[in-house]
């Protein structure tokens, strides 16, 4: 399953929007493959390859943890608007130190991920074929 209740909050260029729901509650999801893209900037590519890493070497020298991280969570594509296919590439991953309810460290349109979870994504998590 994938949930992002963020997704519309990533800096997307206006023409992308169109492509991007409000948020992604999906049980549909087909495996992506890991790009160097995906992981390291185009700058820290750049400054590898300034110092003679070689392109192929780029995603284990800056990022190597990922294969790690992928065993576990792999890359996945779900759909999203029009068509449109969402590429999930974990990163990294973190871990609260305080209940869900307790978190405050994040915001959207005024509620606290407790709040947003509770008014907006449980109905719909609770609803047959919500996905």
């Amino acid at each position: 399953m994938v949930v992002d209740i963020s997704v519309k909050q990533q800096p997307y260029k206006k023409k992308e929007l169109a492509y991007l729901p409000d948020t992604v509650l999906s049980m549909e999801k087909s495996p992506a493959p890991v790009e160097v893209g995906d992981i390291v900037s185009p700058s820290a590519q750049a400054e590898m390859f300034a110092h003679g890493i070689p392109p192929d070497q780029h995603l284990h020298v800056a990022a190597c943890h990922i294969p790690e991280i992928f065993n576990s969570f792999p890359a996945v594509y779900v759909p999203g608007l029009l068509g449109a296919m969402l590429k999930y590439s974990p990163v990294a991953i973190q871990a609260p130190n305080g209940s869900f309810e307790e978190m405050r460290n994040m915001n959207f349109n005024g509620l606290t991920p407790w709040e947003l979870y509770t008014t907006k994504l449980l109905d719909k998590l609770r609803a047959p074929h919500a996905y």
